[in-house]
């Protein structure tokens, strides 16, 4: 299960079938892969006898613990930089796929088992201050097989994806604000006219 929405990500309805792929924290990734690599760099030529060791102070013990940390930072960057999910709509069944750094997952949910198009918004904290994130999800009665069909800053655009996914499914359409529970009450759905 992916953790951390990406900021602007979507499940592009205008293909056939609808399709998405979603490729999580690939700066963050890239940058814990090439920290990695230095803390692996830094102690190969001490290890091999062709140059003295970094830390005097430290000698072989130090070496071999920055090699240590070297390989569980590539480990962990690689794992990072590979975790994929790809999210397929075709026809009346919902396809997922993680692939992650040493096996890959996949389940398969008839389309009939979804309760509504869901679109709520998570505050996020960044270096500028607070912002809204908005996410669009096929909503499930289990949440492991809810899936997340957009997810954005833009209020317009997850407002516009939330519509457009409850009429093209003729689900019911369901707004939550920020800190209000999942409920499907008869005054919260908003049954959506089928575009068929």
């Amino acid at each position: 299960m992916f953790t951390a929405p990406a900021l602007e990500w979507r499940v592009d309805l205008a293909k056939r079938p609808a399709a998405g792929v979603r490729r999580d924290g690939r700066p963050i990734g890239a940058l814990i892969l090439a920290i990695g690599t230095l803390w692996l760099a830094v102690p190969l030529p001490a290890l091999l006898g062709g140059a003295p060791f970094p830390i005097a102070e430290l000698g072989r013990s130090g070496a071999w613990a920055s090699l240590g940390i070297g390989v569980a930072l590539v480990l962990w960057g690689l794992r990072v930089l590979m975790r994929r999910q790809t999210i397929r709509i075709h026809g009346e069944e919902v396809h997922v796929r993680a692939r992650h750094l040493l096996a890959a997952t996949s389940w398969s949910e008839p389309l009939a088992n979804y309760r509504a198009v869901l679109w709520r918004s998570e505050p996020i904290h960044r270096r500028g201050g607070t912002r809204l994130l908005h996410l669009v999800e096929l909503s499930h009665a289990d949440r492991a097989r809810t899936v997340t069909l957009l997810s954005s800053t833009s209020e317009v655009a997850a407002r516009n994806g939330w519509w457009a996914w409850a009429q093209d499914l003729g689900l019911a359409a369901i707004r939550l604000r920020a800190g209000e529970p999942e409920g499907f009450g008869s005054e919260t759905a908003k049954p959506v006219p089928s575009a068929q």
